[in-house]
């Protein structure tokens, strides 16, 4: 698809063509990491990790982020990761959670109190979107 004569969107983009025409969204050609490596995983994982070469810290960007906003608000955990593993942006001193469906998601509690807790659970998430 045609965007000016030498760019152009692959066909399985054309629901962005209609933010693209009225200028709506920008594509920024030629853009990445100052890193001179040409290795995709390398850049992939300085950008993961919000950095610019391959020396520093082990954590990633968004971790980083949590490490300094955490308090005794936050709780138990403090992040959520979809798949085997927690993807490295969220690579942090507090606990991440990973799984691979939010179906997998289960409150460990005793058979006794799993009522009062559902329950507590759903007043606290008022609009009832929670499902145990």
């Amino acid at each position: 698809m045609d965007l000016d004569g030498f760019f152009g969107f692959h066909p399985g983009m054309a629901a962005l063509l209609p933010l693209y025409q009225p200028r709506e969204l920008a594509v920024i050609h030629a853009c990445g990491s100052p890193s001179p490596s040409h290795s995709h995983f390398e850049a992939q994982d300085l950008m993961e990790r919000g950095l610019t070469t391959n020396s520093g810290s082990f954590s990633g960007w968004l971790g980083r982020y949590l490490d300094y906003r955490m308090d005794d608000s936050f709780g138990v955990f403090h992040a959520l990761g979809m798949g085997n593993a927690a993807p490295r942006t969220l690579a942090h001193d507090a606990s991440t959670i990973t799984m691979n469906r939010i179906e997998d998601f289960s409150l460990l509690v005793p058979e006794a109190q799993k009522a009062e807790t559902e329950a507590l659970l759903q007043a606290l998430y008022a609009a009832g979107k929670w499902r145990p």
